[in-house]
């Protein structure tokens, strides 16, 4: 488990959203007034990618068929089905860092 820095993401405004590669894991970093809150960049309605969504400092809405999240917990809103994951995010020293739980490894996948 480590926290991993995203470059760039203290360049999104508040109320906005943008997507940034994170040691190769495509993260969405969204904004509001409390500050930064990380997710994984597609929907998991659809795999649609949620940049090309909407941000309201409250809401994150897919703009594929309008699912929506509470912006800070994650939680379903209207006719969203499913929760959206939410990584842990810190803002210090001028970067924002996000928290990767370490991959799951499998028995056939070690040397």
């Amino acid at each position: 488990m480590s926290w991993k820095p995203v470059e760039g993401a203290d360049s999104v405004l508040e109320n906005d959203m943008k997507e940034f590669d994170v040691d190769g894991v495509a993260v969405l970093i969204a904004r509001n007034a409390n500050g930064y809150f990380a997710y994984p960049a597609l929907c998991p309605h659809m795999e649609a990618q949620l940049a090309f969504g909407t941000c309201d400092g409250k809401l994150i809405t897919c703009m594929q068929h309008l699912w929506q999240w509470d912006m800070e917990s994650g939680d379903p809103v209207g006719m969203a089905e499913e929760r959206i994951k939410t990584y842990p995010t810190k803002f210090e020293e001028g970067q924002v860092w996000i928290f990767f739980e370490e991959e799951l490894k499998y028995a056939y996948m070690e040397d």
